[in-house]
């Protein structure tokens, strides 16, 4: 007897949360079918599902024929009596009215596959991955390669599928430790002509505390050289996609899931013969894996991928440790400057011969230098003053690409931890703002809140531009959360002029921007000289106009005199 939907749940060890998940799926509002597989369970699993099929007859238990995840999707597959097909874990949620969402979605559009968004949640938050990703706000009916963003999700309980077409497309779950979903369901992709997109979110993934599931066990090197296999298997079954599709699996790989597997992996200090294993099956994938824009990789990500092709494992190691010992620090933790410093060093050793090869200068604007500008107000000078000595070689020939960064970059060249961290300190005093400017006869005064206290040995100047490129340098007076400035008529010439905020200490200076905040600036009398202006048109940076004296009246005359004889 056929159903409208199958629900396929393999099960193993999910006792705690598998009535809640039942309770959930047999609520849904669409003919269904629930066939339970259950992977050789060593807790009351067994048991509590056969108590519910006792009662709802939609409920069908079987044990797994063969151990593992994939073998146990595969004969719930094969089980199914369904027209749409549907897998769930045990362990998971499944919220109300989302199936028959899914099943409307397919057969409105006739498509193959009808997927929506899904969010994880733990005992303390809740999150939505994909949204970085991709954001769905309406319905639509698409295929991989109008939607190549799809490859970032393979998960395979968010959608349903027709029964007949995964049959028909031979869609097999491998017998693998880690990932069995990654190349059955970009195998659904490529063959679906048609698949239908919703925005409703249609499945709760729970993150297990302890070791017990499978996204605990991924760092292990069964899993992790698992993941990797797939992956790799995955960028041979795209290798006559469409370029955009076979760049968007690549995203997906160095940018997010390879990069997770891998930090997990490195940090979890492995030992040598593992080392040596996930390198191999590291390598093997980027050399089928098509070349993406790696600089537009966050900077610890692509220096992973740089150190594990180049067969760097140790300083991997060492790297991956000490990214994620520094997440929990507020200053600079000397560990990881020395592991910035050791890469650098690699990109160095390796020069044009690097696989996976990285812009040396970037890498340090990204990595050290970003690093540095971002803690050192919290470090203690000692800390400082190692750091700067382990990085002065290795920055030596760099400069900063931000203002910034180049005064980073200058003070760690001039071995100058004191430096070092009023540059970071001072950063939060970009940009100026002006929110109070007040014309007056022979003086114009401004004034502005501060975004943090002035470091101390710091001054604060405001550079006057004007025509010809003429600069005048006005000291600030600061107290508190405020700061003002007089200027006279006599301290610029006339025209308009472009300010900056400088930044002055140590005999080094930061140039930042100007703006100004929305506050009415009335038209000013004839007698004022000095007019505020806010220039929209470019960042709201503040300018002044000096005004030219008001002609006499014996000159008004005479110019109108001289019209007159003209005509």
């Amino acid at each position: 007897m056929t159903v409208q939907l199958s629900v396929v749940m393999p099960v193993h060890d999910v006792a705690p949360w598998i009535e809640e998940q039942l309770d959930c799926v047999l609520r849904q509002d669409v003919d269904l079918e629930v066939i339970v597989i259950d992977d050789r369970s060593s807790d009351d699993t067994f048991a509590l599902v056969e108590r519910v099929a006792l009662r709802d007859e939609r409920v069908r238990l079987h044990r797994s024929g063969s151990a593992g995840g994939g073998a146990a999707r595969n004969q719930g597959l094969d089980l199914a009596q369904g027209e749409y097909l549907v897998f769930a874990d045990g362990d998971d949620l499944v919220p109300d009215g989302a199936y028959r969402c899914l099943v409307e979605a397919a057969e409105s559009s006739n498509a193959a596959i009808a997927l929506g968004r899904h969010l994880k949640f733990s005992s303390g938050a809740t999150w939505e991955p994909m949204a970085s990703w991709y954001d769905v706000h309406t319905a639509s009916t698409t295929d991989l390669e109008t939607m190549p963003e799809l490859l970032a999700n393979r998960a395979c309980w968010n959608r349903v599928f027709r029964t007949d077409f995964l049959r028909t497309e031979g869609i097999r779950f491998p017998d693998v430790a880690r990932s069995n979903d990654i190349v059955p369901m970009v195998r659904a992709y490529v063959g679906a002509d048609r698949i239908a997109v919703v925005p409703e979110v249609v499945y709760l993934y729970r993150e297990r505390p302890g070791t017990s599931s499978m996204t605990a066990r991924a760092s292990s090197v069964d899993g992790v050289i698992s993941y990797f296999g797939q992956e790799t298997e995955v960028a041979s079954l795209l290798e006559d996609a469409a370029p955009d599709v076979r760049r968007a699996h690549a995203e997906v790989v160095l940018g997010a899931d390879g990069y997770v597997h891998l930090d997990r992996f490195f940090r979890g200090q492995p030992t040598e013969q593992e080392l040596d294993l996930v390198t191999s099956a590291v390598q093997r994938l980027l050399g089928v894996i098509p070349g993406v824009d790696r600089e537009g990789l966050r900077a610890e990500r692509r220096t992973l991928w740089f150190l594990v092709a180049n067969g760097a494992a140790d300083v991997a190691v060492r790297f991956a440790s000490a990214m994620h010992e520094g997440q929990g620090h507020h200053g600079v933790p000397l560990p990881l400057v020395r592991a910035w410093a050791a890469v650098v060093r690699s990109v160095d050793a390796l020069g044009r011969q690097a696989e996976f090869a990285l812009d040396r200068e970037n890498l340090v604007n990204d990595g050290p230098l970003v690093l540095l500008a971002n803690r050192a107000e919290h470090t203690d000078v000692s800390v400082l003053e190692a750091a700067v000595t382990d990085l002065s070689a290795v920055i030596a020939d760099v400069a900063g690409r931000s203002e910034v960064l180049r005064a980073v970059a200058g003070a760690v060249r001039a071995l100058d931890p004191v430096g070092v961290g009023l540059v970071s300190g001072a950063r939060h005093l970009a940009p100026l703002v002006v929110d109070q400017a007040r014309p007056g006869v022979g003086r114009l005064t401004l004034s502005g809140p501060l975004g943090t206290e002035v470091p101390e040995g710091a001054s604060l100047e405001l550079t006057v531009t004007g025509a010809g490129g003429v600069e005048t340098r006005l000291g600030l007076d600061h107290e508190g959360d405020r700061w003002w400035l007089g200027v006279e008529d006599d301290d610029v010439r006339v025209g308009r002029h472009r300010t900056t905020f400088r930044i002055a200490f140590r005999g080094r200076h930061l140039e930042l921007p100007v703006v100004t905040a929305r506050m009415p600036l009335p038209p000013v009398p004839a007698d004022v000289q000095l007019q505020p202006l806010a220039d929209r048109a470019d960042g709201w940076r503040f300018l002044i106009d000096r005004r030219a004296p008001s002609p006499s009246v014996a000159r008004r005359l005479l110019r109108a005199a001289r019209a007159a004889l003209g005509r």
